[in-house]
């Protein structure tokens, strides 16, 4: 870091010192103080914390060991981004660590690091130090991290572990990333967050919605808990139509198999049943 730098970060600081700004203890309250999302959409207008995305977080800080599916568009990436800002502000715990896998997509841990920055934005001097993939904040550091299991388990001291878009990071077996990312759990008491949209059957997210037996609390959020929030029925009917594969896994959070298997599972399913009825006698 620059000289330059670190001074408009050090001047920074004394003003947040100097204004009395106090962080607000409530989550919902924070978002006001930091300004409420904007809608991606014309005429760009604030947009209140909508009753499921606090949902979320009531389900994240009840189960340490979480994982949503859920619908693509519902704002489930941006609430879970604010919730780590508002912990890693208000963590006493110097050194603490706030992770955020985003697979083998840097241009997208980029963004997630870039929006953090643009939140605090009306907390002046609470960033004391800022890099592509990492932010410092007062005791915590915010760090974006491949989906690499060896670096997964280099860092000690972690709060949060935010697996992000865990269906779609396209590594061959993804079962090693959440094997690092578990042990974080007893290691540090870590919050284990692993959210995504459905992309097939194969990989861990898949694995764990469908295991009766898997430890984690599973959320499922499909796109009528946003509908004429975030996301217009007319659209979603229209991709219906048009590719009713994609409606199902994007907007109605089912894990379908390959869209180009010759004889997909659902498909044999239904042959075996009615199989019988079609038996030749002797």
């Amino acid at each position: 870091m620059t000289l330059k730098r670190r001074l408009e970060l050090l001047e920074k600081l004394v003003n947040f010192r100097d204004s009395g700004i106090e962080i607000p203890q409530n989550f919902k309250k924070f978002n006001e103080s930091i300004g409420l999302p904007i809608s991606k959409i014309p005429p760009f207008k604030e947009l209140p914390i909508f009753g499921y995305e606090l949902d979320i977080i009531s389900n994240i800080e009840n189960y340490k060991d979480y994982a949503l599916n859920k619908a693509r568009g519902i704002g489930a990436t941006e609430i879970i981004l604010r919730w780590i800002l508002f912990c890693a502000i208000r963590n006493e715990i110097p050194g603490r660590k706030f992770l955020i896998v985003t697979g083998i997509r840097l241009g997208l841990a980029r963004d997630h690091i870039k929006r953090m920055i643009n939140l605090c934005y009306n907390i002046p001097g609470v960033i004391k130090q800022s890099s592509q993939y990492n932010i410092t904040i007062n005791n915590s550091e915010i760090i974006a991290i491949p989906a690499n299991p060896a670096a997964i388990r280099g860092y000690e001291n972690v709060e949060v572990i935010f697996a992000d878009e865990a269906a779609h990071w396209d590594l061959l077996d993804d079962d090693p990333v959440l094997e690092a990312i578990e042990p974080h759990r007893t290691k540090s008491n870590a919050h284990v967050i692993v959210v995504s949209t459905p992309n097939g059957r194969r990989g861990f997210f898949a694995k764990i919605f469908h295991n009766p037996e898997s430890k984690y609390y599973k959320d499922v959020k499909p796109w009528t808990v946003s509908e004429g929030l975030l996301i217009d029925r007319v659209e979603v009917e229209k991709v219906q139509k048009e590719d009713y594969y994609r409606f199902e896994q994007e907007y109605n959070c089912q894990f379908l198999t390959v869209r180009y298997a010759a004889f997909p599972p659902e498909v044999l399913a239904i042959v075996q049943s009615n199989s019988k009825e079609y038996q030749l006698s002797d």
